[in-house]
């Protein structure tokens, strides 16, 4: 597996990962990262000896959320922006789908708690069609 972005970044996005999703396991964390499961048990690691209290109980989860503040976005702006960032031109650069696939992690992870859940049940019921696919 190739990541695109850096060790810094990659580490980002776990952090925003686990907190806006509830029991992310390594294997699902690898594959939203692009890399192997050993490269997110080292980062693990090294989120852990950041001091940021990051346990394990079905799934990552951390200690407390006090990351970052909220964000003051509605359920149907947040959905735009995960169809819009999810519907991109298959042919575009591989840097820029791994920044939309960062950002939507971050606005995720930022979700104010009355709508998280309803976000995450809807998500599942929105089918975006496959640009690639198409063109066959």
């Amino acid at each position: 597996m190739k990541s695109v972005m850096g060790k810094s970044g990659r580490l980002l996005l776990i952090l925003n990962l686990i907190r806006a999703r509830k029991n992310l396991s390594a294997r699902e964390l690898a594959k939203e990262c692009g890399v192997s499961e050993r490269t997110i048990y080292r980062d693990i690691n090294a989120i852990s000896e950041a001091h940021i209290p990051i346990y394990y109980d079905n799934g990552y989860k951390f200690l407390t959320n006090a990351f970052l503040p909220p964000l003051n976005l509605s359920l149907d702006e947040h959905l735009a922006l995960y169809v819009g960032l999810n519907s991109g031109n298959p042919n575009s650069h591989a840097a820029l789908k791994s920044a939309g696939k960062t950002a939507l992690a971050k606005i995720e992870s930022l979700l104010p708690e009355t709508i998280r859940e309803d976000y995450f049940e809807i998500r599942t019921h929105i089918k975006i069609p496959d640009k690639q696919k198409e063109k066959g």
